[in-house]
């Protein structure tokens, strides 16, 4: 019986590191496009196929998508340690907004960092307005 106990408080702290570990998830938005979320602060949207640079940096407050189009919703937090790609997006309000981004995916497009206001005018550009599903879902 004294075995049974010990191999279970053992492979309790097992499972414990095992999970930890193993923390990241990605999910696939479709066309090569992925939401990768490492834990904490570290969530983001980028594109897998070759020769496309679609990116947008840390962190994903929520996204949503459909077969063209996703619609993400960013505040700005790069973790001081994580290894990031150079990107030269211009963060014009201030690193504690948020920002809106919109990916065309047939294009391999990304319109952002987008204010509020922009956001809404690109959505209605594009007429995204009738996707109630889609717009809706960053909204809140």
């Amino acid at each position: 019986m004294a075995k049974i106990k010990n191999l279970f408080f053992l492979t309790i702290p097992l499972w414990m590191i095992f999970i930890a570990c193993t923390s990241d998830m990605t999910y696939r938005l479709g066309d090569g496009y992925v939401y990768h979320n490492e834990g904490g602060a570290l969530k983001r949207i980028y594109c897998t196929k070759a020769k496309c640079d679609v990116y947008i940096p840390p962190t994903i407050l929520s996204y949503s998508y459909n077969s063209t189009y996703i619609l993400a919703k960013q505040k700005l937090k790069l973790p001081s340690l994580a290894i990031e790609p150079d990107y030269s997006y211009n963060f014009a309000n201030s690193k504690d907004s948020i920002f809106y981004w919109i990916i065309n995916k047939r294009e391999n497009h990304l319109y952002g960092p987008l204010s509020m206001r922009e956001f809404n005018v690109l959505v209605d550009s594009l007429q995204l307005g009738d996707k109630s599903k889609l717009y809706c879902a960053i909204k809140r």
